[in-house]
This record gives structure tokens, sequence and C-alpha cells, in this order.
């Protein structure tokens, strides 16, 4: 009889803290704004820490790339990023693209285990156009700040591995619009 109590205990210590894993994921997932898209093996996801900044706030941004294939771990190729990030505005009239560093570099996605990759400002400009002075300032800080407009952040992965002898290139691209008010 002692044996079904410790039994029983067990169980329902073990539901409960499984309950409020699930709890704080679920909390998580709500907290955080996100878009994402799944191939056969690998889901892919960009967020944001929410959905309306204002004028001056840093705005927090990542994706995150996560193995969900049979085998215990995926090896990946790609560039310096594993995403070239992009910034449209839907009511402006600039656009940054991104650009990627060209080295092959090789990252290991653990099943169900997020890999995250924070959102960065990347590309180019010309220097004798008359935005320049914009650009300057844009890129002088490490923070990712816009004025005031609606925007897409794009985030396109551009990542290969091997599957049964085969090459697997991911690429379609996922995004989020954000709002910056002034």
């Amino acid at each position: 009889m002692k044996l079904l109590m410790v039994i029983s205990a067990v169980t329902l210590l073990t539901a409960c803290g499984t309950h409020k894993v699930d709890v704080e994921r679920e909390l998580e997932e709500r907290t955080f704004v996100h878009s994402e898209k799944q191939t056969e093996e690998i889901r892919y996801t960009i967020y944001t820490d929410k959905e309306v900044y204002q004028e001056g706030e840093v705005i927090k941004a990542w994706t995150e790339s996560m193995y969900v294939g049979e085998k215990e771990e995926i090896v990946i190729g790609h560039g310096g990023r594993i995403y070239y990030n992009h910034i449209k505005p839907l009511d402006g009239d600039f656009e940054l693209e991104g650009a990627m560093v060209l080295p092959l570099l090789y990252t290991t996605l653990t099943k169900d285990i997020p890999h995250r990759e924070d959102f960065v400002k990347t590309g180019a400009w010309d220097a004798d156009s008359k935005e320049n002075e914009f650009w300057e300032d844009f890129f002088a800080d490490e923070d990712l700040m816009l004025p005031p407009g609606v925007y897409e952040l794009i985030a396109e992965p551009s990542f290969h591995y091997s599957k049964e002898g085969k090459e697997v290139h991911v690429s379609e691209g996922i995004s989020r619009i954000i709002t910056v008010e002034d």
C-alpha cells in the first residue's frame, strides 16, 4: 500500500511539473510575436518582442532554426550567418537589402533544440547618395532602431544539408511586420 502511495505521489508531482513547463512554454510563445515556416525536417521562425515600437526604441528581433527530423542532429552549411536580414519599409522610400559574408560555415542543429540568431543590420549603400548621412548614422549604432513607419523585417534563410545523399537547399523567407510610432 505504501508503494502505491509513493507511486501516486511521484506521478502527481511529475504531472504538475510537466504542466508547469507546458504553461511556461505557452506564455513564452504568447509573449513574442512570430512567423514560421517548416520544411520536412527544419522549422524556422522569426520573432519580435512586440509589434509596435516607439521612435528611438530598440527593436528586438531574432530567428530560430530547429531540426525536427528523425535523427538526433543535422549539420547545415551556410554563409557567415544562416539568414540574410532585410528591412523593407511598407510606407517609406528606402529599403535595406541584407549582405552576407562569404565563408562557408557549418552549424549543428540538435533535434528539438532551437538555434537562435539575432536579427542584425547588414547591407551597403552608395556613399554618393543623398541618403549617405542617414545610412552612416543608421550603421553607427549596433542596435536596430528605425524612424516612424511600417516595416517588414525579412529573414531569408540560405542554408543546405544532405538527406539520403541529396543536397537540400532552404531559401524561402519569413517575415514580421512591425510599426514604429513617433
